[in-house]
């Protein structure tokens, strides 16, 4: 369920402002307004932030294991270290690219001294370098003094004496000719290798340098928070929201402190925070929740038990195959004892793992196998029920129905809770839905071994009037009115009860991605078995197939799983239920645990 929540705002000296938010931080109850401010200190600590940053790219990924004492001194000193290394290193490279440029402009002109040419004029001789195009090297041939030194496919590279004709681009030597590049380059390299080291050995400060970061943002948000307060005269304010549970503790820690409070229920339009709060089973589904990032509304509804359900169910369709199901909860139990305790996250796997290995199990599913289904005691599993593509399909819709039936009783339960008259429209929604499944079953499965009967017509024409009814109805409006704009919108509705039909049959794709997953796994044992049949080294090559064809399965099957089993319940389902999933997590200001 979502805890209740109430909104607090509380009033303190400007001058205790500083313990006041320590005392707030140790509490860990209040998720406070995001009104955050600028200072002085703020940005001092995000520039720190900033160079810390900089550092971690040449320090992450490290392989070094270490555990260096946590000493935020050492630390500094360290960053200030691997800061200049880096500069170095930054340096040696804008070197060596302009090096290379110059040794490339200098390769058609040869090996020489830049140093030689000055010395030649110094001499009285004039000797200049140019290169000239071959479509104009006969202008100057006739009328001038030069030596060919080189050429390319376009272009003549020369050494002219004396006069230098007019039009013609001189060649501006490198101050280090091709030798001494090449041996600076060398000792460039040299350089570079022994920084490098000295800034791999500062890797070992990794950990250590994530630890500070994550101090350093703790220290910002406490920052920011203090900026942000609005101040009045001598008094500063702060706002959010805490538990309702907590109230009491909050009351207590406020008399302490000498606060003035003001505590109230929220209002639709507050942007209160979602603290999901679930039993040990449903609690399990938190963690999906957590990865996809989706928290429903305050004033939504929590339907952390219905995804739980529903997407084992979904999942153990999809991945389909028993075999896989025996993997999944033998890693989870591996992980459960190195772990020795069960997470939110081991509880969903063991779910997910052992609904996989029962809906493989009825539907005769072991790695795609003939032989393994065959044998005892696994043939004892099998339901015959589900031994054909059509009965699938068809427990694949009565499974949309249920779904979706469930999502519109429980907004509809909402509604009435709420007293919002338009939650009326999903009791129509709901009567539609358990009409459209017979429509859907004749068309898509078989019209002659699924006949639409009457009532399911009758059914859709009154959950139809419902939504027209009450769709558009709002408090303090006139109920004629909101049949008025209804009638208005009908086409809409229309279109909506059409989108509703392809609801229902969207389900049938953990029929469909169920079976492409089956066939996959079944194409790499037809292509492992003639290996296997000849023995020898084909045992080999045969077991590598296998493997791999399966292990490539489970990652496909899995990506499925986020792509299909997820979406059946945050669209299909969470449309139907009016849950949009726009909450904000409830995140109290509390100290961190860091080092």
């Amino acid at each position: 369920m979502i805890t209740q929540m109430k909104k607090v705002s509380i009033v303190l000296l400007d001058q205790d402002k500083q313990n006041s938010l320590k005392s707030l931080k140790k509490l860990g109850i209040m998720h406070l307004s995001e009104n955050y401010g600028l200072s002085e200190d703020v940005k001092t600590i995000e520039d720190k932030l900033k160079e810390i940053d900089h550092v971690l790219r040449y320090t992450s990924g490290s392989k070094i294991e270490s555990d260096i004492i946590f000493d935020e001194d050492i630390l500094i000193s360290k960053i200030s270290e691997i800061t200049g290394l880096a500069k170095e290193l930054s340096e040696i490279d804008e070197k060596v690219m302009k090096l290379k440029r110059d040794l490339e402009s200098l390769e058609p002109w040869g090996d020489f001294s830049p140093t030689d040419l000055d010395l030649l004029k110094q001499s009285g001789i004039k000797l200049t370098l140019a290169e000239v195009a071959k479509d104009h090297f006969s202008e100057i041939e006739k009328n001038t003094d030069f030596f060919r030194i080189s050429e390319s496919k376009t272009s003549y590279f020369i050494a002219i004496v004396g006069k230098v004709p007019e039009g013609l681009a001189e060649f501006i030597s490198p101050e280090l000719g091709i030798n001494e590049i090449n041996e600076t380059l060398v000792k460039l390299e040299d350089s570079r290798l022994v920084k490098q080291k000295e800034l791999e050995s500062l890797s070992a400060y990794d950990k250590n340098l994530k630890i500070y970061r994550e101090i350093l943002e703790d220290k910002a948000e406490f920052e920011k928070i203090k900026a942000g307060m609005p101040i009045d005269k001598d008094f500063s304010v702060l706002e959010g929201w805490i538990p309702a549970e907590r109230v009491e503790n909050f009351k207590i820690s406020a008399a302490k402190n000498s606060w003035g409070i003001a505590i109230s229920d929220p209002v639709e339009g507050d942007e209160t925070p979602t603290l999901l709060k679930g039993n040990k089973v449903t609690s399990f589904i938190h963690p999906l929740l957590d990865f996809l990032g989706n928290v429903p509304g305050y004033w939504e509804q929590d339907v952390s038990g219905y995804f739980l359900i529903f997407f084992t169910i979904f999942f153990a369709m999809i991945i389909g195959d028993a075999g896989y199901g025996f993997i999944f909860l033998a890693l989870t139990v591996i992980a459960n004892i190195k772990m020795k305790k069960l997470t939110n996250v081991l509880g969903l796997l063991y779910v997910l793992s052992s609904a996989t290995v029962v809906w493989g199990a009825i539907t005769g599913n072991w790695f795609a196998s003939n032989i393994i289904k065959g044998l005892p005691p696994f043939n004892g599993f099998i339901l015959t029920q589900l031994d054909s593509d059509r009965e699938i399909m068809e427990l694949c819709f009565n499974i949309a129905v249920i779904h979706l039936v469930l999502a519109r009783l429980s907004a509809f339960v909402k509604g009435l809770k709420d007293k919002n008259i338009a939650g009326m429209a999903n009791l129509g929604w709901l009567i539609m839905t358990l009409g459209l499944v017979f429509l859907v079953k004749n068309l898509v499965i078989s019209s002659t071994d699924y006949p639409v009967p009457q009532f399911a017509l009758v059914a859709i024409f009154i959950g139809f009037v419902i939504v027209l009814l009450f769709g558009k109805q709002e408090k303090g409006q006139s109920f004629f009115k909101g049949i008025g704009i209804s009638l208005a919108f009908s086409p809409l509705t229309a279109l909506d009860s059409v989108g509703e039909f392809g609801n229902i049959i969207s389900y049938v794709r953990l029929y469909a991605v169920g079976l492409a997953g089956f066939a996959v796994a079944q194409s790499f044992n037809g292509m492992a078995a003639p290996l296997l049949e000849n023995g020898g080294i084909g045992y080999v090559g045969g077991s590598l197939i296998i493997i791999a064809g399966h292990a490539f399965n489970i990652a496909m099957a899995g990506l499925s799983v986020l792509v299909h089993g997820v979406r059946l319940n945050v669209l299909e389902f969470s449309s139907a239920a009016d849950v949009n999933w726009t909450g904000k997590k409830f995140s109290p200001f509390r100290e961190k645990e860091i080092i």
